[in-house]
């Protein structure tokens, strides 16, 4: 007698239908869909999302179907609300190696990476304070302190007079597996 044996996925057994959860996020009216296939009679599990929490959606899959999961945002820093009350920090960007932190140098010009003497000398220095403004969903503007002109814009991370507003996403690192108050800022979706 012979065998032969056959790989058979889960999904391959069970009925998958598509579920679109649509993501909405307090305060905004964005949203962000995301689409997977799970099994019908299973119970609703939206993936997912950095920066944000929620609570599972209550029920079973009957057949495709939209799944509406209200987030609200869990960021690794406080963000400004009010440019009028900001929440100032220093960001390094090498995670706290050698101090590489940035730094505002002047309008038209690329943002340094500096190297402060020691942390005292950041907190005498204006240059080095930013604040963001903004949501996970919709991106972040960039402040800087020392700049009257605040915002950076999109080329290359530099200081305009006359900007173009410009939203930065936030991602976590991919080399930091502990997911500790470290994250990425990049542009665009």
């Amino acid at each position: 007698m012979m065998f032969e044996f056959y790989k058979v996925k889960e999904v391959d057994l069970v009925k998958g239908v598509k579920v679109t959860y649509t993501y909405k996020l307090e305060g905004t009216s964005t949203t962000i869909k995301k689409e997977v296939v799970q099994a019908v009679g299973s119970n609703y599990n939206a993936p997912a999302l950095d920066f944000v929490t929620f609570t599972q959606p209550t029920g079973q899959v009957t057949g495709s179907e939209n799944v509406t999961v209200t987030c609200t945002e869990n960021l690794l820093f406080e963000k400004t609300t009010d440019l009028n009350n900001p929440k100032w920090f220093a960001i390094d960007i090498h995670s706290n190696q050698n101090r590489y932190m940035w730094h505002y140098e002047a309008d038209n010009q690329n943002i340094k990476v500096a190297v402060p003497e020691d942390l005292l000398s950041i907190s005498k220095d204006d240059a080095y304070f930013w604040c963001l403004t903004g949501n996970v969903f919709d991106g972040f503007q960039i402040y800087n302190k020392k700049s009257r002109n605040y915002q950076i814009n999109q080329h290359h991370f530099r200081q305009t007079s006359n900007y173009r507003r410009q939203s930065y996403y936030l991602a976590y690192c991919k080399a930091s597996a502990d997911r500790i108050f470290k994250c990425s800022l990049f542009q665009g979706r």
